[in-house]
């Protein structure tokens, strides 16, 4: 370790650690003078115990001060060691304290000096660890994340301790037919478009997307751009799906057979999902899915939203009424997507929201995995986000 002996000054950073203790051992065994900085009293108590070391050669970890302290211990000279476990101004600081032909070792260069360590050295196993079974690793995480320990923290087996690891089953892929398209209704400013960078991401080679107010702003035409980059067709279609001639007519407006429908527009959510529904009965569709995007608003409710909350149970009683009739459908209860989206839009404008409150949250990345599961819905297919509190803003 950088040739340490008794004429040596070391400082070993957050000395109380694993590392740090077993390199104190090593460094009082060769008969160094030895500084250190721990990050709290109890460590300060704790090197104090252990080593024998005296108030003036324990500093602290957590800001620059053990730079000047050390430079007056040492008469200006800085140390010849630096044992580094610091990051940003604390590493400025600690090479400006090394004395001239100074060596700043990193923790990674000590295993082949501990190995050839005589013995002797390491007389005093290391014992300051804290042990905890395979079963409990998240309150070790817990444990270890304010930086109080002391020492290791030890994830072990316990003696007749069974121990079972959950293993998430892996997401189907989705498969799309090159000669179909898939039809989004809801525009593309905001979660429709993140639907329809997912589905051209997982090889759909024909798209189409229904928006009564048209495709000519900013973001939908940036996601139009981003489809076709990925290799994707789209047709732009502008239609009320509230009017069933309006809806017929974006049907027949499509370059190939529609094979799949998924239903975000927000507005008047059961009429259009009824129009969507018949236009696909009168060409004899034989969807892959239906996909509604509902909320899990129609199931808690939602505050002065009772209109929205009933639409949304309608949708997740309708992928029920497909269902009976042996037609693919299912219905997604999101919860508040945080990052794309109406809800996510307005969040950004205002820092307080009531629509929101108790509410659960999701990412679209997180959402989008259950996307996976619909194109073989075979039985009733509600899908619920993980409830999770919202705090207040």
């Amino acid at each position: 370790m950088a040739d340490i002996d008794d004429r040596k000054t070391v400082l070993i950073h957050s000395a109380a650690g694993g590392v740090g203790i077993a390199s104190m051992q090593l460094a009082q065994y060769a008969g160094a003078d030895v500084f250190s900085t721990v990050g709290s009293p109890d460590k300060r108590e704790f090197i104090k115990s252990t080593f024998g070391l005296d108030d003036d050669h324990i500093f602290n970890s957590g800001n620059t001060s053990f730079g000047d302290q050390i430079m007056a211990a040492t008469a200006d000279r800085g140390v010849d060691i630096i044992l580094n476990s610091l990051t940003g101004d604390m590493l400025d600081e600690s090479f400006r304290i090394l004395a001239d032909g100074g060596m700043m070792v990193e923790t990674d260069h000590l295993i082949s000096r501990s190995l050839n360590c005589s013995r002797d050295a390491m007389s005093s196993p290391l014992t300051q660890f804290t042990s905890s079974p395979f079963t409990d690793v998240p309150n070790a995480v817990g444990f270890l994340r304010p930086g109080k320990h002391i020492g290791k923290v030890v994830i072990s087996n316990r003696p007749n301790t069974k121990i079972s690891v959950p293993v998430l089953r892996a997401l189907k892929h989705l498969h799309f037919r090159d000669d179909a398209t898939y039809l989004i209704v809801g525009g593309l400013r905001g979660l429709c478009g993140a639907v329809a960078i997912y589905l051209a991401k997982s090889g759909t080679k024909q798209l189409a997307v229904i928006s009564r107010s048209g495709h000519t702003d900013k973001k939908s035409r940036s996601i139009v751009k981003q489809i076709k980059a990925l290799g994707s067709n789209i047709d732009v279609l502008t239609a009320d799906v509230t009017s069933k001639g309006e809806v017929q007519r974006a049907f027949n407006q499509t370059a190939y057979p529609r094979d799949g429908i998924i239903q975000g527009a927000m507005v008047l959510r059961m009429q259009g999902t009824w129009n969507l529904h018949e236009a696909a009965e009168k060409l004899n569709l034989e969807l892959e899915f239906f996909t509604m995007l509902s909320s899990i608003s129609g199931v808690i409710g939602q505050h002065e939203q009772a209109n929205y909350a009933a639409a949304n149970l309608f949708l997740d009683s309708f992928a029920a009424h497909r269902h009976q009739r042996g037609q693919a459908a299912c219905s997604i209860d999101l919860g508040v997507i945080e990052d794309d989206g109406f809800i996510a839009t307005q969040m950004r404008a205002s820092r307080r929201s009531t629509l929101t409150a108790g509410h659960s949250r999701a990412s679209t990345t997180g959402s989008f995995g259950r996307f996976s599961t619909f194109p073989s819905c075979s039985s009733r297919a509600i899908f619920r986000t993980r409830r999770r509190p919202l705090r207040k803003w």
